[in-house]
């Protein structure tokens, strides 16, 4: 169906989460599968920013884009 989203499973969101970092120039970006070891949550991901202004950047760009 063109034009219908479709809901993105936990490691798709987490995977699209890495990438959008990614594009901002994170570093060390690592997707941890949680969902052995606890039941709040499948996956966290993790990355790097070289200073605070790229950090909140990247945090930006996620959370506009996942808005």
């Amino acid at each position: 169906m063109a034009g219908t989203l479709r809901a993105l499973s936990s490691l798709d969101q987490a995977r699209r989460i890495a990438a959008l970092a990614q594009e901002k120039l994170a570093e060390d970006v690592v997707i941890l599968d949680m969902r052995p070891v606890c039941v709040y949550t499948d996956f966290f991901v993790l990355a790097t920013g070289r200073n605070a202004r790229q950090t909140k950047a990247i945090f930006d760009e996620v959370y506009g884009q996942l808005k």
